[in-house]
């Protein structure tokens, strides 16, 4: 084959690079926001120069690398498993079943603590009867039963239409009504069980009030949002109590993990329009507490981080306790203010540092090699002792960790 004469050659060009300060930045703004394009074309200029600028800056600050980048356009996956690494270095293990999940996805019989159990007893036949097969002198024991599980579907809502028939003398004009049935509450449409129900659809699997409007509207128990929310409002008092409770719960845990997230509060943001200040942000911070028996989740959005928000619990903590340790990542918003820093552990999370050496580019292999087998030793090791009492998995991490 010739090889392509200098004509035919398709030469690159890079782009040309243009360099704007933030005062530039924003006059090229508002002369695309004044210009003729249509909106959608606006849209899309204005998008893909706040883009540049975005990347640009992340860029600069370190924030941002290729590989970073590359799993942010979806151009590689984010899966950071061990096995995923070395397949960019060994296509050959392309197919291996390594990777297959195990089991089948099928839950046991006895995952199923919430299902109704109907006991179904053999019509004819029970312990200690004679075999009924001929010529069999045996006498029948019970064995383990077998299980068969039926799940229906219904809404949150069920509604009874309770018909009283009503009867009137045709002489007197006396009425006669019939009897109440004994689940029936003539006073109280909405019970416990529903308002519970209404709480953890919109709390815990976040379906706003709307959307639960629209799918009971379709089953045929109309539920206004409106209506929703006055139902879950007259709980507000005995919720109240419920969270002091678990505030005071958390606050004696022996450990805390603390992370934040940001958040939207309609409320602050239009406060903060009002005053004129730009920044209206809500951040939801997750706190969990670990005691020896059991667990305590607490959920806190306002406008303070993780860090500020940790201090108003730690006020109910019993000053006899222990030092606890507090697990968060590095970022200084996670690190308790207010609290002084000799009471507790600061630990933090080793899952970030795992994943900062498994994005490096080409030329690390080896280093990370090393680096995600160490942290996978300890990974292992605590597969182990997760259910050691807290010196002895102290003491098994410090004899094996780099063993």
């Amino acid at each position: 084959m010739k090889p392509l004469s200098k004509k035919n050659k398709k030469v690159r060009h890079r782009p040309k690079q243009i360099r704007l300060t933030q005062a530039e930045v924003k006059e090229l703004q508002s002369v695309i926001d004044n210009s003729n394009l249509p909106a959608n074309a606006m849209e899309i200029v204005l998008g893909l120069v706040n883009l540049n600028g975005w990347l640009s800056s992340e860029l600069e600050k370190g924030n941002l690398t290729i590989h970073k980048l590359r799993k942010l356009l979806g151009i590689i996956a984010s899966s950071e498993k061990a096995g995923k690494r070395k397949e960019r270095k060994d296509k050959a293990n392309k197919g291996s079943n390594d990777d297959q999940p195990s089991g089948h996805g099928r839950n046991h019989s006895d995952e199923y603590t919430g299902a109704e159990n109907i006991e179904v007893k053999h019509d004819t036949l029970q312990s200690g009867d004679d075999c009924p097969i001929e010529d069999c002198v045996g006498k029948l024991y019970n064995i383990d039963p077998g299980v068969v599980i039926n799940i229906v579907g219904s809404p949150i809502a069920s509604a009874k239409k309770y018909i009283i028939e009503k009867l009137r003398c045709a002489l007197c004009g006396e009425q006669f009504v019939a009897p109440a049935p004994g689940d029936m509450n003539a006073n109280k449409r909405y019970s416990e069980s529903f308002a519970a129900m209404l709480m953890i659809n919109k709390y815990f699997t976040a379906v706003p009030l709307y959307r639960q409007d629209t799918l009971q509207k379709m089953l045929g128990v109309p539920l206004p949002s409106s209506t929703q929310w006055e139902i879950m409002k007259a709980y507000e008092p005995t919720l109240e109590v419920v969270y002091h409770a678990l505030v005071r719960d958390a606050a004696n845990g022996k450990g805390f993990h603390l992370d934040d997230t940001s958040a939207k509060i309609l409320e602050v943001i239009k406060q903060r329009e009002t005053e004129g200040k730009k920044s209206s942000k809500c951040y939801t911070t997750g706190m969990i507490s670990v005691h020896d028996d059991h667990r305590c989740a607490i959920f806190i959005t306002d406008q303070k981080t993780a860090g500020k928000t940790f201090a108003p619990i730690w006020a109910f903590r019993d000053k006899s306790l222990p030092e606890p340790y507090i697990m968060a990542d590095a970022l200084s918003a996670n690190i308790p203010e207010e609290v002084e820093k000799g009471l507790y552990t600061m630990c933090y999370c080793l899952v970030h540092a795992r994943r900062n050496f498994y994005d490096l580019g080409e030329g690390y292999d080896d280093l990370v090699d090393v680096v995600i087998h160490l942290i996978g030793k300890l990974y292992d090791n605590e597969s182990q002792a997760k259910k050691m009492l807290d010196e002895k998995r102290l003491a098994y991490h410090q004899d094996t960790a780099f063993s």
